[in-house]
């Protein structure tokens, strides 16, 4: 997955263990996060955070816009179970959106979709909410 980062004026890739960064003024590439089992898909909300779904390690993690870590969404373990965002469980996460405060998060197998409710993008006070069946 892909996103447009405009307080950097670049696009951001996940591709693996990384997240790359493309720079669109100089076309430069380079590592804006790591440490990923696998990440699959960033999107960006309102405030300019960063998403990444890191699908083996079964979590979300929430980066500033420059990559630093906000906040970890998902307790590592696969599976659908509701509850605050550091206990939750994705089987998986594969897609995100973000639609105003709320953050979509897809699993793999289309079992289940979930959404957390953020209070303010910075402290995520708000319990991961109830899961959605497609």
């Amino acid at each position: 997955g892909l996103c447009f980062l405009q307080q950097l004026d670049a696009i951001l890739v996940a591709d693996g263990c990384v997240v790359k960064r493309l720079n669109l003024e100089n076309g430069s590439v380079s590592v804006w996060a790591s440490d990923f089992r696998l990440a699959v898909d960033v999107a960006v909300d309102s405030d300019g955070n960063v998403a990444v779904a890191d699908r083996k390690a079964c979590t979300v993690r929430l980066c500033d816009s420059n990559g630093l870590l906000v906040k970890v969404w998902g307790s590592g373990s696969p599976g659908n179970v509701d509850g605050k965002y550091s206990t939750a469980q994705f089987n998986e996460p594969v897609g995100l959106a973000f639609m105003g405060t709320t953050a979509v998060i897809a699993t793999y197998g289309g079992q289940k979709t979930g959404h957390i409710s953020l209070v303010t993008c910075t402290e995520f006070g708000a319990d991961y909410m109830g899961a959605i069946d497609e």
